[in-house]
């Protein structure tokens, strides 16, 4: 009968697929995953110490940040202070000159 006979084929083509999968999943899990794995470890190793860099430098600039607003707005209360004296220094000079030349 022709159909036994293909189904015999098609079990020693089954049988005979699954061995070379399985020798070859053997192969390379011998000899091809252990280079894959060692080089996704060291990439997993490097993106997280790049993560870890970065967020030490945000830290820094938020620092620098919070310094720089600190120092900024010292300045500008100096500036205020500078400005006020001119201004009272000047109010001074200008009522002394009335006074000289109401005098006068």
């Amino acid at each position: 009968m022709p159909q036994f006979e293909q189904i015999e084929v098609f079990s020693s083509l089954i049988f005979w697929s699954l061995t070379s999968f399985t020798i070859l999943f053997l192969l390379l899990k011998r000899f091809a995953f252990p280079p894959i794995l060692e080089v996704l470890e060291e990439r997993e190793n490097k993106i997280r110490s790049e993560i870890g860099d970065a967020e030490k430098l945000r830290q820094e600039a938020e620092e620098l940040k919070v310094s720089l607003g600190k120092e900024l707005k010292s300045a500008h209360e100096k500036a205020q202070t500078i400005i006020q004296m001119a201004g009272d220094e000047s109010k001074k000079i200008q009522e002394k000159s009335i006074q000289e030349t109401q005098v006068k």
